[in-house]
């Protein structure tokens, strides 16, 4: 009879630590990640002080938890201009909607230096996407 009552505590002591210390189902998520951007598209030239757009093509994600969060662009000292574009994952609670996620984003850079400069857009696996502009 006490081997019962053991068990029956157990079961009812592992219910309740099951209750209420489990994850839920309804666990919000947003999680930022860069972008595979596997296109560019540019101007070959362009003047000195006038801005000019970037567009980048790629896939985002597998459904539409995955966006466009934001593309930032800095210049370096090695006339070249990073290009980072940066997704964000959002889980609500509720099913993602179906169909993959495209990129076909745009930036809009200006150079105010004449010169052969190098457009890097960086890539999650630590390789870049290169484009050379001419700046008259």
């Amino acid at each position: 009879m006490n081997i019962k009552k053991s068990i029956s505590g157990l079961a009812i002591l592992s219910a309740f630590f099951l209750l209420f210390f489990s994850c839920s189902l309804e666990t919000k998520t947003q999680q930022p990640f860069l972008i595979y951007a596997d296109s560019i598209q540019s101007p070959d030239t362009v003047d000195a002080g006038v801005v000019f757009e970037v567009k980048l093509f790629g896939i985002i994600g597998p459904n539409g938890c995955y966006k466009l969060e934001k593309i930032y662009s800095y210049q370096n000292y090695e006339n070249e201009v990073m290009i980072e574009p940066w997704g964000v994952y959002i889980y609500d609670g509720t099913a993602c909607s179906a169909g993959i996620s495209y990129l076909t984003g745009k930036t809009e850079i200006t150079i105010t230096e004449p010169g052969d400069y190098t457009l890097k857009v960086i890539r999650p696996d630590y390789t870049y996407l290169d484009k050379t502009v001419t700046v008259n």
